[in-house]
């Protein structure tokens, strides 16, 4: 039987991104918070998630993933469809739909449940991942049973006007935070720590402006450099970087910081460049180099 999706039965909730974020990468994060909700009752995943974006007809860059939960009833069963969709509207940000539709036009709690649930998971993934937006709105519909996911009716809140800026002050847990620092680590044989790490400074190239510091530890000098690159719209990429002996040899460690939590892909692709570049570059003198991401570190 054909699942009867009616305008009447929509709840709508919108949200709005700043121009630089991605369509795809926001669905991403969405689709992940629904993908790791599982039916009490099978321990299968509760949505059905379509296979990949698709574009939006008359929306240039935009994109949508539909999903859909079923749920059963005394002789029949339901379903509730959710689409999300990205809406790129240029300059002035990105708009960030969930349109859930229920067949039964939402007279049992049931469907009502699995929406809020589905709703509260999905934002919650996307805060986790990308915080800066103007904040939920309900604009169609209304809840008809208890929920716990809370919007006002009427329009979302624009964007942040724009991220984090640069002012010079970084907080001190900025390289140890696991929303703003990303780590890549690769063990050099035979090098001694200090030597490494002058010698990956060298290899960054002009389009980083760094800083060389010393510290004494325990009577031995251990020598880094923080730095800084400028992005499109003057976004800056940070870097840390030291080395301290492993074994036989230095394990140089490269702590990549990012004042508006990676949600871009330009700072990502950027930091992913860097590390490839200078892969290549030290592999010139170590054909075994090979920097590996390391897991999130523990605040």
């Amino acid at each position: 039987m054909a699942v009867d999706f009616s305008q009447h039965k929509q709840k709508i909730f919108q949200t709005n991104y700043g121009p630089e974020m991605s369509p795809r990468e926001l669905l991403g994060a969405a689709a992940s918070g629904l993908s790791q909700i599982l039916d009490k009752f099978s321990g299968k995943k509760m949505w059905i998630i379509g296979p990949q974006p698709v574009p939006v007809n008359g929306k240039p860059g935009g994109l949508s993933v539909f999903a859909t939960a079923h749920y059963p009833m005394a002789n029949f069963g339901g379903s509730v469809g959710l689409t999300l969709g990205a809406l790129p509207q240029d300059q002035a940000g990105v708009q960030f739909l969930a349109i859930l539709e229920d067949s039964m036009g939402w007279e049992t709690p049931v469907s009502e449940s699995i929406a809020d649930f589905g709703m509260l998971s999905l934002s919650q993934s996307l805060t986790g991942r990308f915080p800066q937006h103007g904040g939920w709105a309900m604009t169609k519909g209304v809840w008809r049973f208890h929920h716990k996911f809370s919007a006002p009716a009427g329009t979302p809140p624009d964007p942040p006007a724009s991220g984090p800026q640069h002012s010079g002050y970084l907080p001190a847990d900025f390289y140890h935070n696991p929303m703003t620092a990303r780590v890549w680590s690769c063990l050099f044989g035979g090098m001694a720590p200090n030597d490494i790490t002058m010698l990956a400074g060298q290899s960054l190239g002009s389009s980083w402006v760094l800083e060389y510091w010393d510290e004494n530890i325990d009577g031995v000098t251990m020598r880094g450099f923080n730095g800084h690159r400028l992005l499109a719209g003057n976004k800056p990429l940070y870097i840390n970087a030291f080395a301290q002996m492993h074994g036989p040899g230095a394990m140089l460690m490269l702590a990549f910081g990012d004042t508006g939590y990676w949600s871009t892909v330009a700072m990502q692709d950027a930091m992913n460049q860097t590390v490839q570049a200078l892969t290549a570059e030290l592999s010139t003198r170590f054909p075994y180099c090979r920097f590996q991401l390391l897991p999130p570190p523990r605040q």
